[in-house]
């Protein structure tokens, strides 16, 4: 017998899974009697191996303004601090702030059931959530902290390949927001499909874009990709450790082992389906086909100080309805925009860049920009 390790004994727990799904799939002829047992397998390895302060149930969704759900497989809770305005094996109402995520689970995923579970996840994000206050507690030392539901499709097999799959995904984005759409759709045995997120600039995606928390949410300069990981055996791994990971945010307490550690036999990288950008209706859109794989340099403008030394490089990185602003130096790019428009924009750093959110702006406004550089005494600005 081999050492035991974290990577290891989720592998396990997916095969029991699977073992448990075979005997439903032989045992209950009748269909809907056989989903409510696939129902009932997730949630008993939910129960099992989530934090305590989390409890995976089946039922509805409300929020504080009445507006409620379609029914849901099942709903990832905060146990400690949800009432329950129903109780009910089955059917209970919970409300929307407390939920942290939300399954649709399909014994076998086609193109039919991954509509079903589209509708029924877009009927739960489409709620509201009240917004962070000072009532509520940040769950770790940082100020990472969200309150969006997480949406997966969970299936527990599936006759269409992988690649077919997320074909579907991207054909069924086109009919609802971006804030409705599932985050992860996951085939036991066989593979994870997410959305990965990448900066201007980058070759390899960072991070798993978390769900949104509002519609006043800062636009960030990102490219969000439809990817797939063929993870085979190692699938439900993924699939905790995305899951583990919205939890470390949503509660009071971080509960990750590192992801390293949860990933340990996955492959490396993933197959990128299609590309995303936010607009500024921060609405997830395609990219357009010009700028998709686009290398082209970008335009610079070289920041000097009162004695001619550069100080920082600003580039403009073209936007589907606007621009993004990257720089590189200590200054503050906040500042230098401030000076530019006469307005304060929010900025994110990433990787030593900082980057401003989209812009509306064009190259033609940018090229102005050393003229009115020029009219400071500590400063000088000059396109390269």
């Amino acid at each position: 017998m081999g050492k035991q390790t974290i990577s290891s004994l989720l592998s396990d727990a997916a095969t029991l899974l699977r073992q448990e799904f075979e005997y439903v799939r032989k045992s209950i002829p009748h269909s809907g009697k056989k989903g409510e047992a696939v129902e009932a397998i997730l949630k008993r390895f939910l129960n099992s191996h989530l934090p305590q302060r989390f409890h995976a149930g089946s039922g509805f969704l409300i929020d504080n303004e009445n507006n409620i759900s379609r029914q849901t497989d099942v709903i990832v809770y905060d146990a400690l601090s949800s009432p329950l305005y129903r109780s009910s094996e089955e059917a209970q109402i919970i409300p929307f702030d407390t939920a942290v995520a939300v399954i649709e689970v399909k014994s076998c995923l086609n193109k039919k059931e991954l509509k079903d579970a589209f509708d029924k996840i877009a009927s739960c994000k489409v709620l509201k959530k009240r917004p962070l206050s000072q009532l509520d507690q940040r769950p770790t030392g940082s100020r990472l902290t969200t309150i969006g539901t997480f949406g997966i499709v969970f299936g527990f097999d599936s006759n269409i390949k992988l690649e077919t799959l997320a074909e579907h995904v991207k054909e069924f984005n086109k009919g609802y927001d971006s804030n409705l759409w599932p985050d992860e759709i996951i085939i036991l045995d066989k593979g994870v499909i997410d959305y990965g997120v990448l900066f201007p600039g980058e070759m390899d995606i960072a991070a798993v874009l978390a769900p949104l928390c509002d519609d006043k949410f800062l636009i960030p300069p990102i490219y969000v990709n439809l990817i797939i990981h063929k993870d085979g055996e190692f699938s439900l791994n993924r699939f905790f450790c995305n899951l583990l990971s919205h939890l470390t945010f949503y509660p009071r307490r971080p509960c990750t082992p590192p992801f390293e550690v949860i990933l340990e036999g996955t492959p490396k990288k993933a197959m990128t389906v299609t590309g995303y950008q936010f607009n500024t209706k921060r609405e997830l859109k395609p990219v357009p086909p010009e700028m998709y794989g686009n290398q082209e340099p970008p335009i610079s403008m070289r920041i000097n100080d009162s004695m001619g030394k550069q100080i920082a490089e600003m580039h403009f990185i073209p936007w589907q309805d606007g621009a993004a602003i990257r720089l590189f130096g200590a200054i503050s790019l906040e500042f230098l925009l401030q000076i530019i428009l006469r307005k304060r924009v929010k900025v994110i750093e990433h990787s030593g860049a900082q980057f401003s959110s989209i812009l509306k702006i064009t190259e033609e406004d940018f090229r102005k920009w050393p003229e009115i550089l020029s009219k400071r005494n500590d400063m000088t600005g000059s396109l390269e």
